[in-house]
């Protein structure tokens, strides 16, 4: 029920479907007031959630600060990435893997090995979604590194974590199995980062954290805090997410 509830809430966090939400009840209510109130209100929520240089503010606040490969001083056992529906499998092309965003958790994790920062990677990641279609998607990863020429010896596949909780809690079983005691790399998005670490010493799991996939940017046009960007609000979303994921998960104790 928790996991139905978690994702059913992903979708009213978009501002997108505020705005929308907020036109479509002053076409179907009566009052003129409340008409010219939603309207405006609407218009507010597009402005502010569609502005570029107001989420590349809240970014530079909130993103885990970045750890250069030139920091890390030792090579570790272990390193964990955590999935994030970013790699998936479609029948039309069955002879490639499909990657979509937040594919830069996977090749940071790739520089990591080659640059011998790493041992073995751990993915963790099975079906997030409500729907079963029945991909795993860290299996989906693994495949991928095999097909370029990854030892399949330095691969350990979790497949059936479903939220950041999950994750934590079989990578902790598969680190107590094989008697890990020291430090891990833990691998994901900057944004998510926060989260992930709390999840993750929560289970009295020891980890250096290596965020990737940073979403805010170094320079801006005069553009982009003038005109709205609709990608700006699918990006809300996610920090939105975070921030009531974070919130949830403390009142659960996960974190």
């Amino acid at each position: 029920m928790f996991f139905f509830l978690s994702k059913l809430l992903i979708e009213l966090l978009n501002p997108f479907n505020w705005v929308v939400g907020g036109l479509l009840i002053s076409v179907c209510i009566k009052s003129r007031k409340w008409k010219w109130m939603l309207k405006l209100g609407s218009l507010f929520l597009f402005l502010i959630f569609g502005n570029r240089g107001l989420i590349n503010s809240i970014y530079s606040w909130i993103e885990f600060r970045p750890l250069s490969q030139d920091n890390i001083t030792k090579s570790y056992s272990y390193g964990v990435l955590l999935g994030g529906g970013f790699a998936r499998f479609d029948p039309a092309f069955p002879d490639r893997i499909i990657f979509g965003d937040h594919i830069n958790r996977l090749t940071e994790s790739m520089e990591l090995y080659h640059s011998n920062k790493l041992k073995k990677l751990i993915i963790s990641g099975g079906d997030g979604s409500l729907i079963a279609k029945k991909q795993v998607e860290s299996q989906n990863i693994k495949t991928f590194l095999l097909e370029n020429q990854w030892p399949d010896s330095i691969l350990i596949v979790e497949p059936n974590s479903r939220n950041t909780f999950e994750n934590a809690r079989n990578v902790k079983d598969i680190l107590d199995s094989l008697r890990v005691s020291e430090p891990i790399l833990l691998i994901t998005s900057a944004l998510h980062m926060p989260r992930a670490k709390g999840c993750f010493v929560k289970q009295g799991i020891e980890i250096i954290s290596y965020p990737a996939d940073y979403l805010q940017r170094n320079r801006l046009s005069p553009g982009d805090y003038l005109i709205p960007d609709l990608s700006c609000f699918s990006e809300w979303q996610a920090i939105i997410k975070e921030w009531v994921g974070t919130i949830v998960y403390r009142i659960k104790g996960y974190v």
